[in-house]
Formats: structure tokens, sequence, C-alpha cells
């Protein structure tokens, strides 16, 4: 009886345990888990491998394929902003983005091209920082573009921490799982 409290107790500590999720990107991405005092570094996502891609015939697609491939995009279009509608509010309150930023090293061998893409690159990332804030919290982001006149550069580091906790996660999942198969079931008749 004392274990399985002490399990259940356990349990329910891990369930509402605040899970961060390190975030960072410089060429390739990196994750990185955050559970307590525990960090799981997990490998790197999207590094370069060295394995030549095979060379591949081109098909023109007839117009009949082309079809059926729009309305397939067309309905899972549909499908995903039925369901960021759903989620806004109850995945906003539930997932924070801590410590983001965006460093950037923009540059044209033009300096007057370069002061117009720093403009342009400031509000694109203001813009994304915004439209991602409407689905999570993001708290104080941090942008840094710098310009540098002259020279051709363009090199770019972002990164962030992700909380949320398992229960939420779980949650989060049971609620897709359920508007996903309802989607479906609708679609086939």
């Amino acid at each position: 009886m004392y274990v399985a409290a002490v399990i259940l107790t356990v349990l329910a500590i891990l369930l509402f345990m605040p899970i961060g999720v390190r975030v960072y990107y410089y060429e390739t991405l990196l994750l990185e888990i955050r559970l307590f005092c525990f960090h799981i570094p997990l490998k790197n996502i999207g590094a370069k491998s060295e394995k030549k891609a095979k060379p591949v015939a081109e098909e023109k697609p007839s117009e009949a394929v082309f079809a059926e491939g729009t309305e397939k995009w067309r309905e899972a279009l549909d499908f995903a902003l039925e369901l960021l509608g759903d989620f806004r509010r109850f995945v906003r309150r539930r997932i924070k983005v801590t410590d983001a930023s965006f460093e950037m090293a923009l540059g044209t061998s033009d300096a007057a091209q370069t002061a117009i893409l720093t403009g342009v690159a400031y509000a694109a990332v203001y813009n994304l920082f915004s439209l991602l804030d409407r689905f999570i919290t993001v708290y104080k982001p941090e942008v840094s573009i710098t310009p540098h006149f002259n020279q051709d550069v363009l090199k770019v580091r972002a990164g962030g921490i992700i909380l949320t906790r398992l229960a939420h996660i779980i949650a989060i999942g049971a609620v897709f799982g359920i508007k996903y198969l309802s989607y479906k079931r609708r679609n086939r008749q």
C-alpha cells in the first residue's frame, strides 16, 4: 500500500514538473531536454551527411495527378487551420518560450542594399515572433541583426527554451487525436 502511494506520488510529481526543451540553431539544429536537474542532449538534427543522391529521371505529371495532389493539400490545409483555431487558446496557456533569441549577420557587397535588407529582416523577424506569440507565449525575444556593409555575409543563430509540463503534452496529444479522428470520420462520409 505504501509502495503504491509512493509510486503515485512520484508519477504525480513527474506529470506536473516543468519540462524544458532547449532548441538552438547554428548551421545544425541542437536539442536538449531539461527535466529537474537532468540535461539530456539529443543528436544534432540537420547535420550534413556525405551521401550523394542518385539522379532521378524527371516525369511531367498529368493534369489529373496535379489536381489530385492539390486537392490533398487543400484538405490538409483546411484541417490544419481548423486545428490551429481550436488549439490556440488551449496551447497558449500551456506552452511558454523563454530565452528566445535571434541573431543574424547580414551583408551584401552594396551598402545601400545591406541597409534595406537589414530593415526587411527586422520587420520579418518581429512579424514572425508576433505570429508565434498568437499560439504560444513568448517572453521578451531578443533580436539582433548586424549589418556588414561591403561584405557578403549571411549567418543565422536562433535559440530558445520551450517550457511545458508532461501532463500538458498528454492533454494536447489527446485533444489532437480526438480532432484528427473526427476529421477523418467526417471526410470518409
